[in-house]
């Protein structure tokens, strides 16, 4: 999937995210594994994965696994977890040069430049090309 989505948050939509501390490398606890297989949440890379909802939040994900289960509702029906198709792999040190070079930046889950947001860094690298071949002709 393609987002191409200004920045709602008006707060620096390029700022740029040290990714070796970012959401995306954070690792659950012991305690916080254990809530997650008794709840029945799952971890695709990114996201907290509870029946069809994403959550970029454990917290988020456990609340809500525990007001449905306090609502009685844990035998209602089953969704599918949704799955990504490729497992997030963080940008490499290559990407990042590249990166660096172009002005695209990584939030910890989205590539970024020019005020919008790019799930992959081929279209993020292609918008940021295209813009400076722009800039550079006018």
């Amino acid at each position: 999937m393609n987002t191409t989505n200004r920045d709602p948050t008006g707060g620096g939509p390029d700022a740029a995210v040290d990714i070796r501390t970012s959401a995306c490398e954070s690792v659950p606890s012991a305690d916080d594994e254990r809530r997650m297989a008794d709840l029945g949440i799952d971890r695709d890379g990114l996201d907290y994965v509870y029946k069809a909802y994403r959550y970029e939040k454990l917290a988020d994900a456990i609340a809500y696994a525990q007001l449905v289960r306090s609502r009685g509702l844990e035998a209602a029906e089953v969704f599918p977890s949704p799955r990504r198709s490729k497992p997030f792999v963080p940008p490499s040190a290559t990407d990042q040069v590249l990166m660096a070079s172009l002005g695209v930046r990584f939030d910890g889950r989205q590539f970024r430049f020019g005020g919008f947001r790019y799930d992959r860094l081929p279209d993020a690298v292609n918008y940021a090309r295209q813009a400076a071949s722009a800039s550079s002709e006018g």
